[in-house]
């Protein structure tokens, strides 16, 4: 989409803040005319060099975009049911004063919302009833409040003679300044129906540590964690080509393993991402490369002081499982990751969870 094309129509503005699955919605009362400059101003967030998100790595980059496939994507799935509020709930109040959006030099909420509806017939098919519509999220920031200032202004020109600008100064007693700058988008979300029971959706996440941020996904990844667990303990996930199972060690609890990997942002998100594909790197490797790779860190932490883990850290294979604790469990996420096990098969130990 180029910037102004005028494809897409502002229908609407809303604040929001996320927590859980909850979502805590104001809609911005905004004439027509007010919603035309707004959509004006905000104009298209360039998505099209955006790449896909790799899902064979568990290393996510700050920008990507989410395919519209089968597999399984919380990133996917919260903007999905922020779009679904945002055009089904009839029951979303209109921000009745200033006073519900900040107090004092506090925001109430942290990020808003741009829903915009096709308006080309073509691209809309809209003689099918068919809807294509877009969402764009961009972060509130507490410098964009505006209480009790006098702010200097430039008018437009009215006299193409007169080479002088004219200027004026607006008090302003509670006021916002709207994020319509691309460098403040967070994340786009776009749902186009193609027949009455199929659609497809793209979602682009333009700054992924502020998406998890507002978005609150520490919860959300924490369940996508549990999944992956169960799904290795029960057999239904495995590694290797030799398809390893995973097994706890005696005393040890699939909450013991998950408190571990909440414990650090970047193991949870890695452990919650994996999706196990036959093209992943832990796929292709063979059982005895694993092992020697196991006995070979055991090996460097005798003669290298500058590693941090230990041999408790360093899983081990017993009847065809690998054994998991809580303290293997950040090498065995290493696994998962390609780039990371690719340079430990190599023999370069870089390990990002004890770094």
């Amino acid at each position: 989409m180029e910037k102004n094309e005028n494809a897409f129509s502002l229908i609407s503005a809303s604040v929001f803040n996320c927590k859980g699955d909850n979502f805590d919605v104001k809609r911005i009362n905004l004439s027509d005319d007010d919603l035309n400059t707004l959509e004006n101003a905000v104009g298209a967030i360039e998505v099209l060099r955006i790449t896909e998100l790799d899902r064979e790595s568990l290393n996510t980059p700050n920008r990507y975009r989410i395919p519209n496939d089968d597999e399984d994507y919380y990133q996917r799935n919260v903007m999905n049911n922020l779009m679904q509020k945002l055009k089904s709930d009839n029951n979303i109040a209109t921000l009745q004063s200033f006073s519900e959006l900040f107090d004092g030099n506090q925001l109430l909420y942290n990020s808003i919302a741009y829903l915009f509806k096709s308006v080309d017939g073509t691209t809309n098919n809209q003689s099918n009833g068919l809807e294509h519509t877009r969402l764009y999220v961009y972060q509130l920031k507490r410098n964009g409040i505006l209480k009790n200032e006098l702010n200097l202004f430039k008018k437009p020109k009215t006299d193409p003679i007169d080479g002088n600008d004219l200027m004026s100064i607006i008090s302003i007693e509670q006021g916002f300044s709207l994020p319509v700058e691309n460098s403040d988008s967070i994340s786009t979300f776009t749902e186009k129906q193609l027949s009455s029971d199929e659609r497809i959706v793209t979602v682009n996440v333009l700054n992924a540590t502020k998406f998890d941020e507002i978005f609150d996904t520490r919860d959300t990844q924490k369940a996508y964690a549990e999944r992956v667990l169960k799904k290795f303990l029960t057999g239904a996930s495995t590694l290797s080509s030799d398809k390893l199972e995973a097994q706890l060690d005696s005393g040890v609890t699939e909450e013991n393993i998950l408190s571990e990997v909440a414990t650090d942002d970047q193991l949870l998100k890695a452990f919650s991402s994996f999706k196990g594909t036959t093209r992943s790197t832990i796929q292709n490797t063979s059982k005895k490369e694993i092992s020697d790779m196991f006995d070979y860190l055991r090996g460097r932490i005798k003669v290298d002081a500058d590693l941090l883990f230990t041999k408790d850290d360093i899983p081990t294979i017993d009847d065809g499982k690998i054994i998991l604790t809580v303290k293997s469990v950040k090498i065995f996420t290493a696994l998962l990751e390609n780039k990371i096990i690719e340079k430990l098969l190599s023999k370069s130990i870089v390990i990002p969870y004890f770094e």
